[in-house]
């Protein structure tokens, strides 16, 4: 018991002792009614089965689009998840023909109810795709309860499959560098996979160069992956003084105290416990390189009132 709070203290999941033989644990098998099909969903079909979807999730606007985008670019890969439906009272409720109904104007006499797919099917009635889709029926709705609890396979974990090297930088820094060249901002907006790898394709083997040289520790809330995005950047426009200016913010303590590159690694360290956001501090650095770049001394490093260009 917490003696404080009058209630059993928080227990971590059990888990096996090393060397432990365990009674075999076996669950019954699948009832009868559990069906599978694999069906090209059309934009129709799918809004229409989404309109039985009291089990499913709230839409995120922002998911469904993700996956549209994914989809019209034909960028979306059949991966085995299915759309999973409940289970029919009716024996002889068959999936193929239950689906085939519901991609046709025929008045439907018995529906199933959606248990998991409801972005899916929203990017493809709102982006008009037509496309292959798994589906399972006869899930009982209790079972929603153990659907998408996971951990979710990050974009680092996908680089490390793939074996690239300084995923941690790379993951943190496409992003952000696509986010900058479609929208001129630092904002933190999630991109898919698919796009991610394009993106990462585009900037070829200088963004893993620059990755390589930029995974370590940063003074102040600078985070690692997003001085990479601006050594990127502005290695665009001059690599060598890119190099140099961001190995000044690193560890140029020795510089001269108006070095635009001393300025910013002070104000880090000098603001760590302000709490400042990322993008602030991205317009800051990105205010400093342009006095670098251009030989001008920097007296003062504060976040610009607007939001400087990379020159």
């Amino acid at each position: 018991m917490d003696p404080d709070k009058g209630f059993p203290a928080p227990q971590e999941p059990d888990q096996p002792h090393p060397g432990e033989e365990l009674e075999p644990v076996i669950y019954p098998e699948l009832e009868e009614n559990i069906q599978t099909a694999i069906y090209m969903t059309t934009p129709t079909m799918a809004a229409r089965i989404k309109q039985h979807s009291k089990f499913n999730r709230e839409v995120s606007d922002a998911i469904a689009n993700r996956y549209g985008t994914d989809m019209r670019n034909m960028d979306w890969e059949f991966n085995g998840q299915p759309i999973i439906l409940n289970g029919n009272d009716n024996p002889k409720f068959n999936l193929n023909k239950w689906l085939k109904l519901m991609d046709s104007e025929e008045e439907v006499s018995q529906y199933v109810d959606l248990l998991n797919g409801g972005h899916r099917f929203t990017a493809i009635s709102r982006f008009n795709v037509t496309l292959p889709l798994l589906y399972v029926s006869g899930v009982k709705p209790l079972a929603i309860r153990t659907m998408d609890t996971g951990r979710g396979r990050s974009w680092k974990a996908m680089l490390d499959i793939d074996g690239v090297l300084n995923s941690n930088i790379l993951a943190k820094m496409i992003p952000l560098v696509h986010n900058y060249r479609v929208r001129g901002d630092w904002k933190g907006r999630k991109y898919s996979t698919s796009v991610l790898y394009d993106s990462l394709a585009h900037e070829g083997e200088v963004a893993e160069q620059v990755a390589a040289r930029r995974n370590h520790a940063c003074q102040g809330d600078l985070d690692s992956g997003l001085l990479a995005a601006i050594d990127l950047l502005c290695s665009e426009i001059d690599s060598d003084k890119a190099h140099e200016y961001c190995e000044g913010i690193k560890d140029g303590a020795s510089l001269p105290k108006e070095h635009p590159a001393y300025m910013v690694r002070e104000w880090l360290i000098r603001t760590k416990e302000d709490g400042y956001k990322q993008e602030k501090i991205a317009w800051l650095i990105i205010d400093g390189w342009n006095h670098f770049h251009a030989g001008e001394k920097w007296t003062k490093a504060k976040v610009p009132a607007s939001k400087p260009t990379i020159q």
